[in-house]
């Protein structure tokens, strides 16, 4: 019986392919890393962006529940407001409308969001005192 042991069959990996397999590992683990901070920031900015709806509403609501009329006679057209640790910028201007006692109210926020200035803006309309319904009988009702 004739053996031959063959002394020069590698197992495993050389140092070369260790080598490129561990820099496309490093690449792909630095490209996981950087999706995912733009996503953390992302997920921040649109939570700020979901603040400043909250304050629009919140003023909105205010100046339905005191009244339109109500409210400009106390002058306040802008203010600012602290969520979360967050200051928000708030001004509203008020558009009298041709009819009647109608008026366009348009409200802007700005908030810093990374050293940038951010502001998103909504407009409503409501009525004023001349046109607020009163209470009894509807004529032609029975």
């Amino acid at each position: 019986m004739n053996r031959q042991i063959n002394h020069n069959k590698q197992n495993g990996f050389t140092l070369l392919e260790a080598l490129v397999a561990s820099v496309i590992l490093s690449a792909v683990v630095i490209s996981i890393a950087a999706i995912s901070n733009k996503s953390i920031t992302q997920t921040k900015l649109n939570q700020q962006t979901d603040l400043a709806w909250q304050v629009i509403d919140q003023q909105f609501t205010r100046i339905s529940s005191e009244g339109i009329d109500n409210y400009m006679l106390t002058g306040e057209t802008q203010g600012s407001l602290e969520i979360m640790g967050q200051p928000f910028i708030w001004q509203l201007e008020f558009i009298p409308e041709t009819l009647g006692n109608l008026y366009t109210i348009q409200m802007n926020v700005q908030w810093q969001f990374q050293n940038q200035a951010r502001q998103i803006s909504a407009s409503t309309m409501m009525n004023g005192l001349a046109t607020t319904a009163t209470s009894g009988p509807i004529e032609g009702a029975t």
